[in-house]
């Protein structure tokens, strides 16, 4: 073996040495990183959720932030089955309202009153 071949087989076990600590390196960076792109993926997926809550008229005592706010702290799979629950909600419309009126309502001349009113409307078929 020529000196020069010496040189460079000697200067070896150092530079593999350098690239087992570089690719140690990079890997825990990888995995920091893995690791925020997993907690990021987590928190748009709870907007999202909230958000079709809110959507739904779920949850209707509780702010959007505050949805957020329970949701963040569940699990992958439990937002994942709150995810399916929500889908599964019959939402985003009103079926209607009770209310106690307590003020007497004279009948008109023909007789009619709200209810009559309401379903003789257009109101009623949604115009």
């Amino acid at each position: 073996m020529s000196q020069e071949q010496s040189k460079i087989a000697g200067q070896i076990p150092g530079i593999m040495s350098e690239a087992a600590e570089h690719l140690r390196s990079l890997s825990q960076t990888n995995v920091k990183l893995a690791q925020a792109n997993t907690k990021l993926a987590h928190e748009v997926r709870v907007l999202k959720l909230a958000k079709r809550m809110e959507d739904r008229g779920l949850e209707n005592g509780l702010s959007v932030d505050e949805k957020v706010a329970k949701l963040m702290g569940l699990s992958a799979e439990k937002v994942a089955n709150i995810e399916n629950a929500v889908e599964m909600a019959a939402g985003g419309f009103n079926l209607g309202t009770i209310r106690n009126d307590e003020t007497e309502k004279s009948s008109s001349a023909g007789g009619s009153d709200d209810l009559e009113n309401y379903i003789t409307s257009e109101s009623a078929f949604g115009a």
